[in-house]
């Protein structure tokens, strides 16, 4: 009798988890849905010959606050949520998870009020309008609720009833992201409190998402490497920095850089290092935790060669299309000397690097959750689905950092965007182009969920 109550009790525990991984996956799936259909407005405001069919710079500029918000914070931190609440722990709330979503629905709906002023400040662009505010502020809200959970976040007893999907690499990656998160939230906070409302928007926005837009960055990071150790232990058959005191190098390589953040706390716009310091900390402290995990994971694979256990699939796949955009946006970020289209093709590049590697992950989690795809011949498909979206980003990050090297600038649309130079042409080319093939990549990766997703509906 007591063996049994405890089965049933593990059985409710882990029902619940998967229910509460299933509501954070769905939000984060439409939110990148949702992103990826308004890039195409923003693609057609800036190819060559398609902007005299699409010349609305305002429209344009709202699609991309909304865009950007979709694909960077709701998807990255709603899929942290689902990541989270896989890890064994007490039974969790339904409450953020709803929150959140009407938060989003809110800031989406912002972008089609009249009176929705954007302002295209770095990392959280904003329109300036209550509905939108409100809305991001009650996702944010959700997340931190779903995230403020005791077990999860330091109970080490968690890491001995993983399920198989989970290991404690990801872990703890997965812990020092929602850490990190509470800390860019402390910023945030202390930035309300020391930031004057100017008259100047542009100026008030930019200031107050300045310190913990760049501890965000720390967040999405730990959030990639938790998704590569996914990939590389799925591909490899075995974690690829085992249950040691690797596992805690990389991680501390990762919230050690944030730390600096710290020394913002009380800091105005107007304070020595308020700019620079997270700048710096961002220039020389992001790479070094995806550089040492890196050189992990090649051990990882080979010894998964050795043994014949690598195969082509889409974990490696994704694993790859993640490493080369890495690179690609640390390589472009290095070239960046004034305001210009290499700027976007910089940050384009890094949350390709972790739209990308999540999109792997998701098979992975949908197969958790019993959403495997149901045939071989999706199987197929996934697992070339990553490069080809990655292969469109690629394309994307060149043309744009092209025309960017040659004094294109970010940020106009439509009539506003003035080309100088068949090279800013051909650049702008090679990004729709680029463009069109990741859209491709992502629609593939939304049928592919959606025959999983329904699959198993329909078998119940």
């Amino acid at each position: 009798m007591i063996d049994q109550a405890i089965d049933q009790t593990a059985a409710a525990a882990q029902g619940d988890e998967q229910r509460q991984a299933r509501a954070w996956l769905s939000l984060a799936l439409v939110a990148l849905l949702l992103g990826g259909g308004l890039s195409l407005v923003l693609i057609a405001s800036r190819v060559p010959g398609l902007t005299r069919f699409f010349d609305a710079p305002l429209v344009a500029k709202k699609s991309l606050v909304v865009h950007v918000n979709l694909v960077l914070t709701v998807w990255f931190l709603a899929f942290l949520a689902a990541l989270f609440s896989m890890i064994p722990g007490s039974r969790q709330r339904t409450a953020p998870a709803g929150l959140a979503a009407f938060g989003v629905a809110l800031f989406v709906v912002a972008g089609l009020l009249p009176g929705a002023e954007p302002v295209l400040c770095n990392y959280v662009p904003v329109l300036d309008h209550p509905a939108f505010l409100i809305g991001i502020g009650l996702f944010v809200l959700g997340v931190a609720l779903a995230l403020a959970d005791r077990a999860r976040l330091v109970d080490a007893r968690a890491l001995r009833q993983l399920p198989p999907f989970l290991s404690g690499a990801a872990v703890d990656g997965v812990r020092v992201a929602a850490w990190l998160l509470g800390l860019a939230l402390v910023v945030l906070l202390s930035s309300v409190a020391t930031t004057p409302r100017a008259d100047d928007q542009q100026q008030y926005w930019e200031s107050l998402f300045w310190g913990p837009g760049h501890v965000l960055q720390f967040v999405f990071l730990a959030t990639m490497l938790s998704a590569w150790s996914l990939l590389v232990k799925d591909a490899a058959g075995a974690c690829p920095l085992g249950e040691g005191a690797h596992r805690w190098l990389v991680s501390a390589l990762v919230w050690m850089p944030a730390l600096p953040s710290l020394l913002l706390l009380g800091m105005g716009p107007g304070d020595d290092g308020f700019s620079s310091l997270p700048t710096e900390t961002m220039r020389w402290g992001t790479w070094w935790a995806p550089a040492l995990f890196l050189l992990y994971a090649l051990r990882a694979l080979a010894a998964g060669r050795a043994r014949g256990r690598l195969r082509f699939t889409s974990s490696v796949s994704a694993f790859i299309a993640s490493v080369v955009l890495l690179a690609l946006g640390i390589g472009v970020g290095v070239l960046i000397t004034r305001s210009s289209t290499l700027v976007p093709a910089h940050y384009h590049a890094t949350v390709g690097a972790v739209t990308v590697a999540l999109m792997g992950v998701s098979y992975l989690l949908l197969d958790a959750l019993g959403r495997p795809l149901p045939s071989e011949r999706l199987r197929r498909l996934s697992r070339w689905q990553p490069l080809i979206f990655g292969l469109g980003q690629l394309g994307f990050v060149s043309g744009f950092a092209y025309a960017g090297w040659h004094g294109l600038g970010r940020k106009v649309y439509g009539h506003e965007q003035s080309l100088r130079g068949v090279e800013q042409t051909v650049g702008l080319a090679v990004m729709g182009t680029g463009g069109a093939l990741a859209l491709v990549g992502g629609a593939l990766f939304f049928v592919l969920v959606a025959r999983a997703w329904r699959a198993r509906s329909s078998s119940r």
